[in-house]
């Protein structure tokens, strides 16, 4: 019988079923990976580049806010400390220095806001991508596991035909054992082992002869 052979994207689940699971990031995930780290499979791979892409691009965002907010905290300090200088003794320079500074911590303050405006979109374009390798992951293993249980149900009446047939065979070599050993034991107690070796030759020139 010709083995069904699963054509992919038969099977596809509805995103609608993840909603609210708590599904593991999969290019962190042990089992997930020991199926898929090595896939050659084109969409796996582009899928797993995405989560990746996602996932550096959160770690880029989180490392430029705090580097951000390092500075920002660094400029309120130097302003705190020129304040005096500046407005006590009237000093330009120092006055000049604050004003740098709060342009400085305008600038700050305005690209902290986008990059916070960005990483509150993130989780969910995390989530979305990962959720786009779980979806395909399962649409091609499902499909290759559903294939195999086909076969293995074709499989399974040959195996169960084979052992029986072996069973008879096992059962008729051990029924001519006995007969040969009991025959062999009752000529040899007849005639003794000479006669039997002259007859297994004679036996065995007939057949080299083609004689039966």
């Amino acid at each position: 019988m010709k083995r069904k052979i699963w054509e992919r994207g038969s099977f596809r689940l509805n995103p609608d079923v993840l909603e609210g699971a708590e599904v593991p990031i999969l290019i962190l995930d042990q089992i997930w990976l020991s199926h898929f780290k090595n896939s050659e499979d084109e969409k796996i791979q582009a899928l797993m580049q995405k989560v990746k892409d996602t996932m550096k691009e959160q770690g880029l965002n989180n490392d430029r806010r705090n580097y951000l907010t390092a500075q920002k905290k660094e400029c309120l300090g130097r302003i705190m400390e020129l304040t005096d200088e500046a407005y006590e003794h009237n000093n330009q320079e120092a006055k000049e220095n604050m004003g740098k500074l709060n342009e400085a911590v305008s600038k700050i303050n305005a690209e902290l806001k986008e990059l916070d405006k960005e990483a509150k979109k993130l989780p969910n374009k995390l989530t979305k991508a990962n959720n786009e390798l779980l979806l395909e992951s399962v649409s091609l293993y499902y499909g290759q596991m559903k294939s195999n249980q086909d076969r293995l149900a074709e499989l399974n009446p040959q195996v169960n035909e084979t052992r029986e047939r072996l069973r008879i065979m096992t059962d008729e070599k051990l029924a001519c054992e006995e007969v040969i050993e009991k025959t062999y034991y009752m000529l040899h107690s007849m005639v003794g082992s000479q006669i039997i070796e002259k007859l297994d030759a004679a036996y065995d020139n007939r057949h080299r002869n083609g004689h039966r």
